[in-house]
């Protein structure tokens, strides 16, 4: 199988990784949307351990550009950005990743693992996931208000590929990927649609999380991915919707799984690529959707 290098002169944007493993408790029950589950938990327990005046809005708080619950949740954008238009959520400066194996029901001793991505100076929000975690153990996780401990947060150090000649690489969509195209979810993808979308994703998280003087991402690059072909796909949707009890309705999660296969010259785009697969890519990825693994084609 064939491998690709990830060179870069300069980090298009800082993430790390850790790996959260729990013990259980009492016995947990998930629901289909395992990752609207953990990201719904999360936001309750770090607005308990992070809020010193529940009864307020947050946006009529006196604290609301320090705190980290809005940080890190209900992310505001600067206020002096014209980047997004007004009243459009920037996106969060992490990743939660649910456990990729589906279980619906974990007996007291049962181990769990799931992932963290924090993305640019999210890093200096770890205590507040790792605290936020303790408090919803405690108070229980989903209907079940199952309740957990932390065994071991690990960081993931990552493996970077070796130099390769290859001019295909195919991308696995592990969660579902929700990519909008003129207002409607795609089912399939071409290359400039999908490059489009991750660039968009990387470039919104530079700005807004990891602010520098670095010079802007080449946009050569998005003409230049019109030259990329699929060469197969073989992906199908997958149905999901969560709960916004903020909003007070039913929002639609669904999204593409499975796997497609492009090919040209690929080299300018790998590290775009690599730092996709921590970052994510489309809507929902702070619930984990989007996640794809890059890899070579078998020859």
């Amino acid at each position: 199988m064939r491998s690709f290098s990830v060179h870069e002169k300069k980090k298009l944007l800082s993430v790390s990784r850790f790996h959260f493993s729990l013990i259980v408790d009492t016995p947990i029950t998930f629901s289909k949307n395992t990752g609207a589950m953990f990201r719904g938990g999360f936001g309750h327990a770090l607005k308990k351990v992070t809020c010193t005046i529940p009864d307020t809005v947050c946006m009529d708080c006196p604290l609301y550009r320090v705190c980290a619950y809005p940080y890190l949740f209900e992310t505001p954008p600067p206020a002096d950005t014209s980047r997004m238009p007004k009243g459009v959520a920037i996106p969060r400066p992490f990743v939660l990743e649910p456990p990729m194996e589906h279980q619906s029901r974990h007996e007291p001793g049962e181990r769990i693992t799931f992932g963290l991505v924090l993305i640019g100076r999210g890093i200096e929000y770890l205590p507040y996931f790792v605290r936020a975690f303790e408090t919803l153990g405690q108070r229980g996780l989903g209907a079940s208000r199952g309740k957990f401990k932390i065994q071991a947060v690990d960081p993931v150090l990552e493996n970077v590929p070796q130099v390769s000649d290859g001019d295909q690489v195919m991308l696995r969509f592990l969660t579902p990927t929700r990519i909008v195209l003129d207002g409607h979810p795609v089912v399939e993808i071409d290359f400039p649609v999908f490059f489009r979308t991750l660039l968009r994703r990387i470039e919104n998280l530079r700005a807004f999380h990891q602010p520098s003087e670095e010079s802007p991402l080449p946009e050569p690059l998005v003409s230049q991915a019109k030259e990329i072909q699929t060469v197969s796909q073989h992906l199908r949707w997958f149905d999901q919707e969560r709960y916004s009890g903020r909003q007070k309705r039913v929002i639609p999660q669904g999204g593409f799984v499975g796997e497609v296969v492009f090919e040209g010259k690929l080299e300018p785009f790998l590290p775009y690529l690599k730092l996709g697969e921590a970052v994510h890519v489309g809507k929902g990825a702070t619930f984990g959707m989007g996640r794809y693994e890059m890899g070579g084609v078998e020859d």
